[in-house]
């Protein structure tokens, strides 16, 4: 759904431009993840993993960084908190598949994660599992399926999607100043 990532991030700027946070520091350094499908595809994850770190370490000159996923990106961003403390300060994951895989490692970057919990591809079960693994992390679950965030889809649900925007924007804001 490379369309959408787009569209979100040109439709993020707009509204911060729009002074949605009057307009918040952090705008222009925080990385969404949709690098590195090639290599996920290949199944090389650590490669993905390395590319994002890259980006960010280019955007850390500006100062502060963060880092937003989603379904995959989503636990390349859970991978980049557990990793990259040099690199990133505070990472957002939506609907990570996959993370309950990285729970044996711990996240030292600030994170907040989205949900939700008709997701078919995420059982509650596993976001039962990274909520216990991980207590420093704020997870959120919402009445939503998964990719509730993308208006690409037939999942994407908008109450949801608003509030998990809003809880993002203002994780960021206090995280990144």
């Amino acid at each position: 759904h490379r369309a959408h990532a787009h569209a979100l991030v040109d439709a993020k700027a707009a509204r911060l431009d729009d002074a949605f946070l009057q307009p918040p520091a952090f705008a222009a350094r925080v990385l969404e993840v949709q690098v590195g499908v090639v290599d996920a595809v290949r199944g090389d994850f650590q490669k993905v993993v390395d590319d994002v770190a890259a980006a960010g370490a280019a955007a850390r000159e500006a100062g502060k960084v963060g880092v937003v996923g989603y379904c995959f990106g989503g636990r390349v961003t859970a991978a980049c908190a557990i990793q990259l403390p040099g690199v990133f300060d505070a990472a957002s994951s939506y609907y990570g598949g996959g993370i309950v895989g990285l729970i044996d490692q711990t996240p030292v970057v600030p994170m907040i994660m989205h949900f939700g919990e008709r997701d078919h591809a995420i059982p509650l079960e596993d976001v039962n599992k990274v909520i216990a693994a991980w207590p420093d992390a704020t997870v959120y679950v919402y009445g939503a399926e998964h990719g509730f965030n993308c208006d690409h889809r037939g999942s994407f649900s908008a109450v949801p999607a608003a509030i998990a925007q809003a809880r993002t924007f203002r994780f960021f804001d206090d995280q990144l100043g």
